[in-house]
């Protein structure tokens, strides 16, 4: 613009060139490089632009002689400080440190916290380690090895891990809790009185050597298991005494050494004798008895002298073995069936005594030593057959 004065001056309000960058702010008038302060707190951000100020020194608002706002959308956050990254959002924090943009050193922003005690940052539920069990076969039983492990709380053990220590085999699942049996030393499935716990599927699944009965009444033989009642047999004949005992045998009908089925040795120390049954006295021997032996009498295999097991009948003479039985018999000597006198009682044997008879006449023989005689009446004499007798009548 040229002057109208004559002085050759510009007028007043202009100047001779046009380099004033803000030709409103004396103050102002020249472009110097500075960064973008969008948050106004004095700290800039990005790359440098230019910029209308009083100086290089004294960047107008808006505007920072630095680029070390970390977010220049907040004017509270200027400086990164070092968190921890938190992926979960639990406020606990996991890896290496690393810079992050923030108001100050104790409050992290969200995705970062002050600590590195997050044992799973991927798992907002999971940022402590608890002590628990170790569960090697995962049956939810733990052996009595301990481990930290990762978790919701200590009562919520991961897999892997168990709050109990009671797993009896931690290497087979199937396997969790030992449960009493008792030894079976012969392996006849019945055991003794020595019991073990042991580690099995089951109650009812002994391994071998085991029983879940304690019943065995012979561990040291199979086929022995059972109690049974066996008479005591002392002398060893094969007949006991006594009242029955409870014996550890095979089976009911098969005794032990010493022992019985049989109760009845009426001598239970003399292995000759062992039965006592009722005996009959004998003494001839002829099958007839005189009685009752007075006993008990106890005997062996043979009878006593003298008795017998079993009786024909009373003996009449059990001195006299050809005499047993007797009866009223009554005097026949002529054998014509007409007896003499009263009967009485005879002892004899297989046949009646000669002159005798079980039978007694009618009317008595009046002469028993002929057989063609044998009734008495009274007869009178006539010899002459006139029918006149002679003398007082009598005859045979």
């Amino acid at each position: 613009m040229t002057s109208c004065d004559g002085t050759g001056l510009p007028p007043s309000g202009t100047v001779s060139d046009s380099t004033d960058c803000d030709d409103y702010d004396p103050s102002a008038h020249e472009k110097f490089s500075f960064y973008t302060d969008a948050d106004s707190d004095t700290f800039g951000f990005g790359s440098l632009v230019e910029v209308c100020a009083a100086d290089a020194f004294s960047p107008p608002v808006g505007y920072s002689l630095d680029n070390t706002d970390c977010d220049d959308t907040d004017s509270r956050k200027t400086i990164t400080y070092p968190f921890y990254a938190d992926a979960d959002g639990d406020t606990y924090g996991a890896g290496p440190l690393v810079q992050a943009c923030a108001i100050s050193d104790l409050l992290p922003p969200t995705g970062f916290s002050l600590n590195d005690t997050d044992c799973d940052d991927s798992n907002v539920l999971k940022f402590n380690t608890f002590s628990f069990f170790i569960d090697g076969d995962e049956d939810t039983f733990g052996s009595n090895l301990t481990g930290f492990a990762c978790a919701v709380d200590a009562m919520s053990p991961p897999a892997g891990f168990s709050i109990n220590d009671t797993d009896c085999d931690d290497t087979n699942a199937l396997k969790t809790i030992s449960y009493l049996y008792y030894v079976d030393t012969d392996g006849d499935t019945f055991g003794g009185t020595t019991s073990e716990l042991l580690c099995t599927e089951n109650a009812s699944s002994p391994p071998n050597g085991y029983s879940v009965n304690n019943t065995d009444c012979d561990d040291a033989d199979p086929l022995k298991f059972n109690l049974f009642l066996f008479y005591e047999d002392v002398d060893g004949d094969s007949f006991g005494a006594g009242i029955p005992l409870s014996v550890c045998g095979e089976n009911s009908t098969t005794p032990p050494t010493g022992y019985s089925l049989d109760g009845t040795d009426c001598d239970d120390e003399n292995d000759q004798i062992y039965k006592s049954t009722p005996l009959y006295a004998d003494l001839d021997g002829d099958g007839h008895d005189d009685g009752f032996v007075q006993g008990p009498l106890c005997y062996g295999d043979t009878l006593p002298a003298g008795t017998s097991s079993s009786t024909l009948g009373t003996d009449c003479d059990d001195t006299d073995a050809l005499v047993y039985r007797s009866a009223i018999l009554f005097t026949d000597v002529d054998g014509d069936t007409y007896t003499v006198g009263l009967g009485s009682i005879v002892c004899y044997g297989d046949t009646l005594p000669e002159g005798t008879t079980l039978t007694p006449s009618q009317t008595e023989d009046c002469d028993d030593l002929s057989g063609a005689v044998y009734r008495s009446d009274i007869l009178f004499t006539d010899f002459d057959n006139d029918t006149y007798t002679v003398g007082a009548g009598s005859a045979c």
